[in-house]
Formats: structure tokens, C-alpha cells, sequence
């Protein structure tokens, strides 16, 4: 229980600072139109007017895409906190939209129900010792011929600098415009990657940003520029309290190729920095027979 309702604060101030991030911490215009696109091309292909989808989280720019699309939406989340935060994002309001408070992996759902399963992120909130149950979970709610499509963040061991000081100078010089705070926070995922768990803790970031801090959540850096950038990373990410598991993409098509035949792997063309584009692809995943 103070576990649950530790996370239910987590999430309640990600969804109160929702606007503070960017792509591809959340989805982007491209991104939920590749969304769109993956979806309505299966709905003209087998004639489904008003598909049914569950929704793994509940992210407001693939809400009002289904509300768009017509769509039966079945939402289901464990943290109340985060579902009510994102309601009051969301340009459509559905009161059609089904809510259940739940697990992923144990949802109480009927078999073979759902034309599509959709999430954004979402098996990085899975631990790795759930990620089986997760992924059949969802092959159970599906119908025979329906589809799984998320987006999925990834590690790469590729990168071509492993100093994250050096990249960190080197965001404080881009252009303000072109600063995102979510692909910095994505930069450190791959440098702060613990390879024994496949996971990443943003409180790791939180100690290395501690040799600037000179009073709680207050940072100092003789460089204005990267001051503004220190604060700024403070009062988006904070109580730096979040963890995540990260797979290879190799390993992501592995463990999926398990329940589903990958029908497609879309990056979008959105981050400043190009690399981060490969590591958050979308997948379009039809169950196994």
C-alpha cells in the first residue's frame, strides 16, 4: 500500500507537469499519426467502423486520437493519480471512455475481445521479471487477428561518446529553441544504464547534478546558460524518483517475436539529436497463431 501510494505521487506529478515535456518523453504529432495511420489502415482492411482498443496508460494524445477514430476505448492503469491527471489534458472529452483501475498483467478482461492494444512507453514501467505475463496478457485480450502497437524506448551501447559531462556542455550550446529537456533525460538513459537489471534510475542523474547543486533543488554553474539548463532538469524530473527498464532493440524484437510477428518498426523524424529517433521506434505487432 505505501508503495502503491508512493506511485501514485510519482505519477500525479508527472501528469501536473505533462506540458513541461517533449517527444519523445511523450508522443509526438508524427508520432500519434503513425499511431493513427497503423490503426485506420487495419480498420479499412477488415471494415471496422468502431474498433475496439485498449489502452495501456493513459496518454491524452492517443486518447483524443481514439476519440477521433470512433474508437470503443477500454482504459486501464493501476495509478488513479495519472489517469485523472491526464483527463484534464485531453482536447476530446469521452465520457464514453471505459476506466478501470488495475494491473497490465492480471486485467480483469475478457478473452479475445479487443481489435487493437495500444501504449505509449509502457513496457519500460514493466519490471523484467513481469515482462512474460505482460506480454501474454495482452495476446489473451486480443482477438485472433488483432494487433498490438506501442512505442517502446530502447538502449543502445552504440553511442559514439560515453561521457555524459561532455554532452551535457554540448546541449547547453544548442540554440534554446531546439533544447528538450526529454531528449537530454533520454541522452542519460544510455550512459547511466545499469546492463545487470536493464534498468536506469533517474536518481543517478539527480547525484551527478548534485556537484552543482548549492542548496536543495537550487543549481549554480559558472555558465548561464547551463545554469538555466541544471534548473530547468530539476523542475521537470523532480523528486528524481523514477525508474525504468531499457532493452537493446535486438532483445525488444526477441522477447516480442515470443507472442507476436513484428509487422512493422517505424522511427519517427522528430529528435534534435537523430539517434533517438532509432530508440524509441513504434511497433506494429499482430499476434502469434
Amino acid at each position: 500500500m505505501k508503495q502503491e501510494k508512493s506511485m501514485n505521487n510519482i505519477w500525479k506529478s508527472i501528469a501536473e507537469r505533462w506540458s513541461m515535456h517533449q517527444h519523445p518523453g511523450i508522443p509526438s504529432e508524427e508520432t500519434v499519426s503513425i499511431f493513427r495511420k497503423l490503426i485506420e489502415d487495419e480498420m479499412s482492411k477488415h471494415n471496422i467502423k468502431n474498433p475496439k482498443v485498449l489502452l495501456h496508460g493513459s496518454t491524452p494524445e492517443l486518447r483524443d486520437m481514439l476519440f477521433e477514430l470512433g474508437a470503443e476505448v477500454v482504459i486501464i492503469d493501476k495509478f488513479m493519480q495519472m489517469i485523472l491527471g491526464m483527463s484534464e489534458l485531453m482536447t476530446h472529452k469521452n465520457d464514453k471512455e471505459i476506466i478501470i483501475k488495475a494491473d497490465w498483467i492480471n486485467p480483469p478482461l475478457e478473452d479475445n475481445y479487443f481489435d487493437f492494444v495500444i501504449g505509449d512507453l509502457t513496457i519500460g514501467n514493466v519490471l523484467k521479471k513481469n515482462l512474460r505475463n505482460y506480454l501474454e496478457s495482452i495476446k489473451r485480450v486480443l482477438k485472433r487477428d488483432g494487433y498490438w502497437i506501442t512505442r517502446i524506448a530502447c538502449h543502445t551501447e552504440e553511442f559514439q561518446d560515453n561521457d555524459f559531462q561532455k554532452i551535457f556542455d554540448e546541449f547547453c550550446k544548442i540554440p534554446v529553441k531546439h533544447q528538450n529537456m526529454s531528449e537530454l533525460l533520454s541522452l542519460f538513459t544510455i550512459f547511466f544504464y545499469n546492463s545487470e537489471t536493464d534498468m536506469v534510475s533517474i536518481s543517478d542523474l539527480g547525484n551527478w547534478m548534485k556537484q552543482y547543486e548549492i542548496s536543495p533543488g537550487i543549481y549554480n554553474h559558472p555558465d548561464s546558460n547551463a545554469k538555466k539548463v541544471l534548473q530547468k532538469m530539476w523542475d521537470t524530473w523532480k523528486p528524481m524518483d523514477k525508474q525504468w527498464q531499457f532493452y537493446s532493440i535486438k532483445k525488444t524484437r526477441e522477447f516480442i517475436s515470443g507472442f507476436f510477428d513484428i509487422e512493422d518498426q517505424i522511427s519517427p523524424n522528430t529528435a534534435y539529436y537523430h539517434i533517438l529517433d532509432e530508440l524509441f521506434p513504434i511497433f506494429k505487432c499482430k499476434v502469434k497463431k
